[in-house]
């Protein structure tokens, strides 16, 4: 595979895609309907927060600081895991969301990123940018990640990893709850829960290249927003993240909260992660403004 230009015309991709953005729009929409009525339980809620956790770790921990940017090392079964949550995530395959977001670092706020405020408008960067996205040309910027196997069949089979992500809670809503928990667990697991993260993936490229603070001076726009960190798990600390790209931490000091770094932590305490990446404190104070 050197290629990552999706088998169809740009015109069936895009009527996917909205497709898709239809679904997650609905979904959330459903699940408000279904909060107004009170037709909603403990499992639909915990089903969307466990899930939302998940995959999200799958983007943050895993299709960014894993594979994106290669600030450490994980065992292949913990790398595989991130690698399918992070396309239950609903925002494409590893090698498609790395190759887009090393396109951004390369070219960051200038024409050619693919998502910035700078060059399009905020809801351009945030939600704009996916409904005209088309993916060709991008194989020159994963050479690495297209070696990898396992990378490769989870491209290939994105579309299944993405409907297991949303069968999962319909199975266990049905389990407990018969065709009715089946029915909200699809909603709230699924499609609501998918809207749910990729708008918090979403706010790091347009809020966060537009309000915050800039604490290190970059040649792009990306600033810190402390609001939007725990909904990103860490990666709001954005400004912090293009000073030092190759950072497996983004929250650089101790009040700046990174749950993904977190994680990292505790899973190379387990021995499952290694070569973890982290600026010295003293590089870091003296790029400081």
């Amino acid at each position: 595979m050197d290629d990552l230009t999706p088998p169809m015309d740009r015109e069936a991709f895009r009527r996917m895609v909205y497709t898709g953005q239809l679904m997650k729009v609905s979904g959330v929409l459903a699940a408000l309907a279904l909060v107004a009525t009170r037709h909603v339980s403990w499992l639909d809620l915990a089903l969307c927060s466990a899930l939302s956790v998940f995959t999200m770790l799958g983007v943050t921990a895993g299709m960014h600081r894993l594979y994106a940017h290669r600030s450490y090392q994980a065992h292949p079964w913990l790398a595989a895991v991130l690698a399918a949550a992070g396309t239950m995530s609903g925002q494409g395959s590893v090698l498609i969301w790395a190759a887009v977001h090393r396109k951004h670092h390369a070219h960051g706020d200038q024409a050619q990123d693919p998502h910035s405020p700078e060059h399009g408008g905020v809801w351009h960067a945030h939600t704009g940018w996916i409904l005209k996205f088309y993916p060709e040309d991008l194989a020159r910027y994963v050479p690495d990640l297209l070696a990898d196997p396992v990378l490769r069949w989870q491209h290939r089979h994105m579309g299944l990893l993405l409907w297991a992500g949303l069968l999962f809670p319909a199975l266990v809503g049905g389990i407990y709850g018969g065709w009715w928990g089946a029915l909200t667990g699809y909603v709230w697991g699924g499609w609501a829960r998918m809207f749910l993260v990729e708008q918090s993936a979403c706010l790091v490229n347009s809020a966060g290249h537009v309000w915050g603070s800039r604490p290190f001076d970059t040649r792009d726009r990306s600033t810190n927003l402390g609001l939007f960190a725990l909904l990103s798990l860490g990666d709001g600390w954005h400004n912090n993240h293009h000073a030092f790209p190759g950072s497996a931490r983004h929250g650089l000091t101790w009040f700046q909260l990174d749950p993904t770094w977190w994680v990292i932590r505790a899973c190379q305490a387990l021995r499952l992660v290694k070569d973890v990446n982290v600026p010295d404190p003293s590089v870091v104070a003296r790029r400081l403004l």
